[in-house]
């Protein structure tokens, strides 16, 4: 069960929108659901925006107040930077980081792409791109915890995430998601749908720094195994 959805970086617009099992009424790109480790390029960027990357030990786990979070598997993958972190998909360096840029850094780029609005697909259509933790949640050490990875109170739609990747593709250019590209009257007239302009949200340099860490979790990383022999 689950759907794909493919998205022009140049412009958002969406070219194809697939369920399974076909089905369902239910248009799952415009759903919401926990959105898990993903979620971690969005912390990636509000770091790289914030000119924030340490380097951090993982042991496997990490204590935040009378919780334990765990890697994977039961995974330790020691001493890495950012890039690294991001290939194995590390909960431990993403916790850390979520901690050190704080609920506020991460929420104003959360903004900053969409994650608190709405996309109108058509006419009165809007769709909600996300459900955010709120200040007061991520008071909690715990809750913030979880926001590193993907966690807790967040729920995304595969839209949303897409519509990020597409801004990182884009060189940081925001475009609203685009399904409808023309109306038609009653007469048969057609007419064009205007959308915004698109709107600069992150730096090149951000973005830049995005593409290769994704391109190595895909070399080097959790995603290695679809690579071609």
């Amino acid at each position: 069960s689950g759907c794909i959805v493919v998205m022009d970086v140049n412009d958002s617009s969406i070219l194809a929108c697939v369920n399974k099992p076909f089905d369902d009424y239910n248009i799952k790109a415009f759903g919401q659901y926990c959105v898990g480790s993903v979620f971690k390029i969005v912390v990636a960027c509000c770091a790289l925006e914030n000119n924030c990357s340490p380097i951090y030990d993982c042991k496997g786990t990490v204590k935040v107040g009378d919780t334990q979070f765990r890697c994977q598997n039961g995974n330790v993958h020691s001493v890495q930077g950012l890039k690294q972190a991001l290939a194995n998909s590390c909960n431990c360096y993403f916790v850390n980081l979520a901690l050190t840029l704080g609920r506020d850094k991460l929420l104003a780029t959360c903004n900053k792409l969409g994650f608190d609005s709405y996309t109108r697909l058509f006419d009165d259509w809007d769709i909600l791109n996300a459900q955010l933790p709120t200040k007061n949640d991520l008071v909690s050490q715990g809750e913030l915890s979880l926001f590193g990875f993907g966690q807790g109170k967040l729920t995304v739609t595969p839209m949303q995430i897409c519509s990020v990747l597409c801004t990182i593709a884009n060189g940081g250019t925001f475009n609203q998601p685009r399904l409808v590209l023309k109306g038609v009257n009653d007469k048969g007239e057609m007419s064009q749908i205007i959308y915004p302009q698109g709107k600069k949200v992150l730096s090149k340099s951000t973005c830049d720094n995005l593409i290769r860490y994704m391109r190595y979790v895909v070399t080097n990383g959790t995603a290695s195994s679809v690579m071609c022999n």
